[in-house]
């Protein structure tokens, strides 16, 4: 995704690389992986700006 990553250069730099950024596409199989690999990257962070902006709801 290229708008989160520009968001989390921001982040890491606004915040001089203590706050992390996560952004999580959807609430599918596919959102949960994004949001597994995005948070161990961040988790060691002092801070954690979670994103859900475009999420959407996963099909039952």
């Amino acid at each position: 995704m290229p708008g989160s990553r520009s968001n989390r250069r921001a982040v890491h730099e606004a915040s001089g690389g203590r706050i992390g950024y996560l952004h999580i596409p959807d609430m599918g199989p596919h959102g949960y992986a994004e949001f597994h690999r995005g948070f161990l990257a961040e988790v060691m962070r002092d801070g954690l700006v979670v994103s859900t902006c475009a999420t959407t709801a996963a099909a039952t």
